[in-house]
């Protein structure tokens, strides 16, 4: 599986690779919204985040194939960096029919 791999590539626990998958879910949600109430309504869109995730894995799959050249002699930091460079280009992806559908959904305060 190339979570797993990934995670090694990375030197990181699996905690520590869902906290930052989360991280930048929420800084491209948030770079994609107006206000606290779309926010909220991208970030509960299951399909969008689906998307997303394909598109992140996507970046991640060109990363590992850079990395693995160096996978035996690079260290945390190196990984991350790398990382972090092959996935910086989610920020430039965007799915306006997804969007449109996040915005269409009730937000929590809505539904109570």
């Amino acid at each position: 599986m190339m979570k797993k791999a990934l995670i090694q590539r990375l030197q990181i626990t699996p905690e520590q690779y869902s906290d930052t998958i989360f991280n930048v879910w929420f800084q491209w949600c948030a770079s994609k919204t107006i206000n606290q109430t779309s926010l909220q309504k991208v970030l509960i869109c299951q399909p969008l985040q689906n998307w997303w995730l394909r598109e992140l894995h996507k970046l991640e799959a060109q990363f590992m194939e850079a990395s693995a050249p160096y996978a035996s002699t690079m260290t945390r930091n190196d990984a991350l960096i790398l990382w972090a460079e092959h996935t910086e280009a989610i920020y430039n992806r965007f799915s306006k029919p997804l969007i449109k559908k996040a915005h269409e959904r009730k937000t929590i305060e809505q539904q109570n």
